[in-house]
């Protein structure tokens, strides 16, 4: 098949339909999906979010897909709560910013990276959405320089030297530091409240 996208959202549509969101490396893409909520319908596992899907579509303004198949579910993430939550923020941080970020391809290969490594890691699954951040920052022009970090946030060595760690893949010695970091980050440069952190949050304070 001639597509493969990630799904980000769905959403209803009239009584048997639904919408798809979904993102690839030329951008986002909104697909109706006929029928996918009819009882024994064999489109629904191909509109569930979280899902890399290969697919054919209509050549019209508003696309309807007309053939699909998973390439890849993401069943390890989506059995373990803790790492759902990590990735239902991954995919609220690309829907919430999607008209700020120009760069698809990279904004693509990156989720796919960190989904990837999330469904493998089960020692610190929360270091996926840490860099995740760390880069998205990048792709919206206000990266994590020192130089900046120090002038309007008076970072702290021990933030700084985190962040070099948290860049070049090597172990995190403070994760608090980091969660708080990100967390403040975000709400005051974006003005970005997403529903999913809390849920995330929740379960990093149980």
């Amino acid at each position: 098949m001639s597509n493969t996208s990630l799904v980000i959202r769905r959403i209803d549509f009239e009584e048997s339909s639904l919408i798809l969101n979904v993102l690839d490396e030329d951008g986002f893409t909104s697909l109706m999906v006929k029928g996918a909520k009819r009882k024994n319908s064999d489109k629904l596992a191909i509109c569930e979010p979280l899902t890399i899907i290969q697919y054919e579509k209509t050549k019209s303004k508003f696309p309807s897909l007309t053939e699909g198949v998973v390439k890849e579910s993401y069943r390890e993430i989506k059995e373990d709560l803790f790492k759902y939550s990590i990735a239902s923020v991954i995919l609220e941080y690309i829907y919430t910013l999607k008209d700020a970020i120009s760069d698809y391809k990279s904004l693509y290969n990156l989720t796919i990276m960190t989904l990837d490594e999330l469904k493998l890691n089960n020692d610190s699954p929360e270091d996926g959405l840490f860099r995740f951040e760390a880069l998205l920052s990048r792709f919206l022009g206000i990266g994590l320089k020192k130089e900046y970090l120090r002038e309007h946030y008076e970072a702290s060595m021990e933030l700084l030297d985190n962040l070099d760690s948290l860049y070049q893949g090597e172990t995190i010695k403070n994760k608090q530091i980091l969660r708080d970091f990100f967390i403040n980050y975000y709400k005051n440069e974006m003005g970005l409240n997403l529903k999913s952190k809390k849920l995330y949050l929740s379960l990093i304070e149980v």
